[in-house]
């Protein structure tokens, strides 16, 4: 289920209550509902595994898999339960939390310091165990997680980029109070 939750979070920019910023009560729906999906997730195994495979640039996809499933009628409830009103609306306010939170970490990194130099570290820590002729295993290794963090950090910026000002300063004053919500601090 955490990994579905980070799924969740950055499939859809569709826009729900665009002119509406995050507030205490969303959130805190948005937290409960992803609870109450872990109970799904068990019931449904395949379709929370399948449906772990679309990114933000796949969320009309992902929004027609999840709403043709069998789990579907399900999650239509517990989405209704929570004062959500489709998918869509979920997924908007996962991603606008999700972009406030990459934001807001991003700006409190130290100056100099962006993903962009993280990532080049990496590749030179690549090049240099070849240069070193280190183990090929270990080298493919840090290869595919390199490029799992390059992808990672391209849907983190395009969730960003969802996120209004008034989202980004609502995790910016809450940070430690949503932080205490997130069962797996890993997963942002």
């Amino acid at each position: 289920m955490k990994y579905l939750l980070m799924v969740i979070l950055l499939v859809s920019p569709m826009l729900w209550a665009a002119d509406k910023p995050l507030n205490k009560a969303v959130v805190t729906s948005l937290y409960s509902l992803t609870e109450k999906m872990e109970v799904l997730e068990a019931k449904y195994p395949k379709v929370f595994t399948e449906s772990e495979k679309f990114g933000i640039t796949d969320q009309n996809k992902a929004i027609q898999f999840i709403s043709s499933s069998k789990a579907y009628p399900e999650v239509k409830k517990l989405l209704s339960d929570s004062g959500f009103s489709s998918l869509e609306e979920f997924y908007d306010v996962s991603i606008r939390l999700m972009g406030g939170l990459f934001s807001v970490r991003m700006e409190k990194m130290p100056t100099g310091t962006n993903m962009k130099s993280m990532l080049q570290s990496l590749e030179q820590s690549i090049e240099t165990m070849k240069k070193q002729n280190m183990p090929e295993s270990l080298i493919a290794s840090m290869e595919v997680s390199l490029k799992k963090n390059i992808a990672r950090m391209q849907e983190m910026m395009i969730a960003a980029e969802k996120a209004s000002a008034a989202d980004k300063k609502f995790v910016s004053k809450n940070m430690d109070w949503i932080m205490a919500m997130v069962p797996d601090e890993s997963q942002f």
